[in-house]
């Protein structure tokens, strides 16, 4: 089963995970949290939401700092 990619290099749900934090951000001025994050991309938990968030830190798309609340950072743009 081949992998379907979306801009930058992002899985769709990766893709979708980004623009939810980017959004959040810009709209609100501080980072969102898991739960906010899972529902504003229609995950069905903060755990989805944890482990898709996990992919874009180690593809170095965004940071947080750990074992700190609302910390995600967007660190790489997304070019097109």
């Amino acid at each position: 089963m081949e992998m379907q990619m979306s801009k930058g290099g992002l899985t769709p749900k990766q893709f979708e995970m980004y623009q939810a934090i980017d959004s959040f951000i810009d709209e609100n001025g501080y980072s969102p949290s898991y739960k906010e994050l899972a529902k504003a991309t229609g995950k069905a938990n903060s755990s989805t939401a944890f482990h898709i968030i996990k992919r874009l830190q180690q593809r170095g798309y965004v940071a947080s700092i750990p074992g700190s609340g609302r910390s995600l950072t967007i660190i790489k743009e997304i070019m097109d």
